[in-house]
């Protein structure tokens, strides 16, 4: 009997969970399925103008972004930009 059991765990850890996470449920009908894929197609259409967009700000702007945490975080980040000159920017701090 614990053969069994050991052999259904050893099964049942082989499957992928993600896999069984996003499958279609097994009584899906047809107008469902075309419903669902028509929201995935949405979705990738999506996702692909967001990561169109960010490839094409990265090319254009150079840009470094820095997330502080914590109490300090405001003082921190105003000795980052004393401590550090930007390219373009005049003697007198003015960008040019």
């Amino acid at each position: 009997m614990t053969a069994k059991i050991l052999a259904k765990l050893v099964s049942d850890s082989s499957r992928d969970p993600l896999t069984d996470a996003i499958a279609p449920p097994p009584s899906e009908s047809y107008a469902e399925r075309e419903s669902r894929l028509e929201r995935e197609r949405e979705a990738k259409r999506v996702s692909d103008s967001i990561d169109e967009q960010i490839d094409k700000e990265g090319k254009t702007e150079k840009s470094i972004k820095i997330l502080l945490l914590g109490k300090m975080s405001y003082y921190v980040f105003h000795s980052i930009l004393r401590l550090t000159k930007f390219e373009g920017q005049s003697e007198s701090g003015e960008f040019i």
